[in-house]
């Protein structure tokens, strides 16, 4: 990978691999490291030097959490956007016709949220496939009672499947989806196309395609569609001209995500077990606690770690777009990612996020300043528009 090197740094890489690999090619059992090209590798490397996964996973030590051997920066922290940006006030709204009853789902990870998305007017309830520490994954006997909690409340129960999902991880979504379809819930929320297949394979239920297939326009949602999808979800790096554009042109009925925390990034890595004395057998208790990384604007990013003792780097702010649901016009289902939320949050959120949805099925002005006013109280980090502060994604630039 030689991009934004020079070229000597290039050349002198590109000889010594070139010189290497010939030799090993003509005689694989005499072949020895040619120790003056790796000290020479060595003596003018740009960063220090790590087998990343390939040799098993590194430590804190091939990271470099100091910075100190970073060649170049070229970019800094800035303050996540608030609502101070007037870009999405001005834009027109999507040019698309409304059903009769606008949807609203949550998602959620414990079963009192459940019970608290149901009884505040949650037509959908998604079961988180990550549950963040320390709450525990769904037991098939909580996803029972929580199928038996939206029978009870006429709400539709659709069970996710988590992002990441690595060979371990496939076996257990396998045996797990035959289970769950037996107990029928009204559906199946995949993240990647592999687990798709597995949805495919062991159920009979109806799948739809989660925000991680960064959904972004209509020929991908038509080839979602071929492949059995029912519902897609546009992609969190999307700008608002683009989610018009997808709502628009989509044969697929597309969900939005209008409030929540999202994911800056998954990794594999415990940050903070790298950082702090501690490890899972001599301090348990502190796997439970929740961490953040502070970036150089003073924003605080929180950390949660999941049940496969994966990190999710949370963005500073929690997406909010309630002051502009008036623009959403089309959509299939309006979401709160409610999975990183206590069960009261959950449900003073969907009791105001269904007022203002039925508000505007009927019509009638929505927006209660009373209930944005407690939305940014009461939530565990400060609301703001994310991408949409934008005309057009950073990613199709």
């Amino acid at each position: 990978e030689g991009r934004m090197r020079p070229a000597d740094f290039v050349r002198r890489i590109v000889a010594t691999y070139r010189k290497a690999i010939d030799a090993y090619i003509a005689d694989p059992m005499g072949y020895t490291v040619d120790e003056e090209g790796w000290k020479e590798l060595y003596e003018n490397r740009a960063r220090d030097f790590t087998t990343t996964f390939a040799l098993g996973q590194p430590d804190e030590r091939a990271i470099g959490f100091d910075g100190s051997r970073e060649p170049r920066f070229f970019s800094s922290a800035v303050e996540e956007p608030g609502f101070q940006d007037d870009i999405l006030k001005s834009e027109e709204p999507i040019r698309a016709e409304n059903p009769a009853h606008r949807t609203l789902s949550v998602q959620v990870s414990d079963l009192a949220a459940v019970r608290a998305a149901c009884e505040n007017g949650a037509d959908t309830v998604y079961l988180a496939g990550e549950v963040f520490k320390p709450k525990k994954p769904w037991t098939l006997k909580e996803i029972a009672e929580a199928i038996a909690i939206g029978r009870e409340h006429g709400t539709r129960i659709v069970i996710s499947t988590p992002r990441t999902t690595m060979r371990r991880e496939c076996g257990e979504l396998e045996q797990f989806l035959q289970a769950v379809d037996a107990l029928q819930p009204s559906g199946i929320m995949v993240s990647n196309l592999g687990s798709l297949k597995l949805a495919q394979e062991c159920t009979s239920l109806p799948v739809q395609a989660d925000f991680s297939f960064n959904l972004f326009n209509h020929m991908a949602a038509t080839f979602l569609k071929k492949n059995g999808i029912v519902m897609g979800t546009a992609s969190l790096e999307l700008a608002f001209e683009q989610v018009r554009g997808l709502v628009e042109n989509s044969p697929l009925p597309i969900e939005v995500i209008v409030h929540g925390s999202y994911e800056s990034m998954i990794c594999d890595h415990n940050f903070a077990a790298m950082q702090l004395p501690y490890n899972h057998l001599a301090n348990p208790e502190l796997v439970e606690k929740h961490y953040a990384l502070k970036d150089t604007a003073g924003e605080i990013h929180s950390l949660r770690m999941d049940q496969f003792g994966r990190n999710h780097i949370l963005f500073a702010k929690d997406l909010c777009y309630y002051p502009y649901l008036e623009k959403f016009n089309g959509v299939a289902s309006f979401r709160i990612e409610a999975k990183d939320y206590e069960p009261e949050l959950v449900g003073r959120l969907t009791a105001a996020y269904r007022k203002a949805l039925d508000k505007l099925s009927a019509g009638e002005p929505y927006l209660d300043e009373a209930d944005f006013a407690a939305m940014q109280q009461e939530g565990p980090r400060k609301l703001g528009v994310g991408v949409y502060r934008f005309r057009q994604s950073q990613n199709s630039l």
